[in-house]
């Protein structure tokens, strides 16, 4: 009778342990893109800076040559004594804007996921019962377990083999998620620059809206 009372107690503080994300899907949940999967982390960023900002560069230098013909075909229309000032400025504006996010494109990302993970962290506070008294639930529970003949105790164990198994299916799927999230994080943080410089011009600023949507 004590081996199935402590089989008992041993499912139900696994099937509660599961539930609760006590584990390591919430605590997963709440690193951030260094601390997660640091190996690819460094992968990421090694990408980023040796292929794709070269990459980004190019791209910039090719879109600003078609920002300066816009402006030359528009001057060349229109001649007027001031009015390639107007038309340069707002470009030298972008251009000083793309400028500074390429060279700190780091610093901001890692700004934005450390805020995600603060108000992540905030939320996960909410509502959580301490462990001593969850402990106390759980001995509750068992107290009245204890009273129950052999066939009931059976009977209980047997039952608790299905949200036994769906709290480990239940587990499984957030450990997936949330590595298939990271990994999503991952592949944008090495190719954010490329989208980023497309703000520069009109025609296709919307790649880059869609990409930080």
């Amino acid at each position: 009778m004590a081996k199935l009372d402590g089989a008992i107690e041993f499912l139900l503080q696994t099937i509660a342990d599961q539930l609760n994300f006590s584990n390591d899907p919430k605590n997963s949940l709440l690193q951030n893109l260094e601390t997660y999967l640091p190996d690819i982390y460094q992968y990421s960023e090694l990408i980023m800076d040796i292929v794709v900002k070269p990459v980004a560069y190019s791209v910039l230098g090719f879109l600003l040559l078609l920002e300066f013909q816009q402006i030359a075909q528009k001057i060349y229309g229109n001649y007027s004594g001031f009015v390639g000032f107007d038309l340069f400025f707002p470009l030298f504006i972008k251009l000083g804007i793309s400028m500074l996010v390429m060279r700190n494109l780091t610093i901001f990302i890692h700004t934005i996921v450390e805020i995600s993970t603060f108000i992540s962290n905030g939320i996960s506070q909410i509502g959580i019962p301490e462990g001593s008294s969850q402990a106390f639930e759980l001995l509750s529970v068992m107290e009245n377990i204890y009273h129950l003949g052999f066939f009931e105790k059976l009977t209980l164990l047997i039952i608790l083999l299905i949200p036994l198994i769906l709290s480990v299916l239940t587990s499984v799927l957030a450990k997936v998620i949330i590595f298939l999230r990271f990994f999503e994080i991952y592949l944008y943080f090495s190719v954010s620059p490329l989208p980023l410089v497309t703000f520069l011009h009109e025609d296709i600023s919307q790649i880059g809206k869609n990409f930080f949507d």
